[in-house]
């Protein structure tokens, strides 16, 4: 960047330093300062695709428009991962037992928790409610009743091809039991 970054004149949020205004532009509401730069720079709000205006210097008052592009929110999620501003994944201990996270993947995103503390709310859940267990077992039983329902009811071929095999299963037992 060859330029100097040019800070707000606007007041700056406490938590992040971002400027703050309140002005209309293209009949929408504008909050932040490094917004209606980059508007009133491009003469036209950030794209669809691109929805938000990041900052090139990684400074959060800055209006420079030199400094400003437009983004997505999985780049500024990067970009923030990147520089450092990302304070929870700084973290390597729960702050409430300090015990050691445990890492996985649900539902295609890594996650994170404490092992200890979320052992202690199940077994406070199976302390506090005697059903819980049967809770839990019956909407497993349930999810499993309506997937079968959903995969055999509507294809003929799957249905009679696992009445088959049921009617097999049947028939060894019975010819093994007598």
């Amino acid at each position: 960047m060859a330029t100097a970054c040019i800070e707000t004149a606007y007041s700056r949020e406490a938590k992040m330093g971002y400027g703050r205004c309140r002005v209309v532009r293209f009949g929408r509401r504008i909050w932040l300062a490094h917004v209606l730069a980059w508007v009133d720079a491009h003469g036209m709000l950030p794209p669809e695709d691109k929805p938000c205006v990041l900052h090139h210097c990684d400074n959060p008052p800055c209006v420079n428009p030199d400094h400003l592009y437009a983004g997505t929110r999985a780049d500024n999620a990067r970009d923030k991962s990147q520089r450092g501003r990302d304070l929870n994944s700084r973290k390597t201990c729960c702050p409430k037992c300090g015990g050691s996270y445990t890492r996985y993947v649900w539902a295609g995103r890594p996650q994170r928790e404490c092992r200890s503390c979320t052992d202690d709310r199940v077994r406070d859940r199976y302390a506090k409610d005697e059903n819980y267990r049967e809770r839990r077992l019956e909407i497993g039983r349930e999810s499993y009743r309506r997937n079968w329902r959903e995969r055999y009811a509507n294809d003929p071929e799957l249905r009679d091809r696992r009445r088959a095999l049921q009617r097999a299963r049947y028939a060894a037992r019975k010819s093994g039991a007598t």
